[in-house]
């Protein structure tokens, strides 16, 4: 399990390999509905001990209500 520290994700100084990938999991809990863009930054070391950074292409996130109609606000009464 790896730390949120100062908007980043502290991977503990995990190495990899050269051509090699790493799968990382995250879990969000959005706290309203809406869309949001993820803009991850990768930042590491090369092989001369360089910091070099790497931003992936962003991804797009939709939050919605869940679709069951009273489940969670209670039923709606027509006036």
């Amino acid at each position: 399990m790896y730390l949120v520290e100062d908007h980043g994700l502290n991977l503990k100084g995990k190495s990899l390999a050269p051509l090699r990938t790493e799968e990382l999991n995250l879990v969000l809990k959005p706290l309203d509905k809406g869309t949001y863009q993820i803009r991850p930054r990768i930042l590491y070391l090369d092989e001369s001990g360089k910091y070099k950074s790497h931003e992936p292409e962003p991804a797009t996130i939709v939050v919605k209500e869940l679709g069951i109609s009273g489940w969670l606000k209670g039923p709606t009464r027509d006036k």
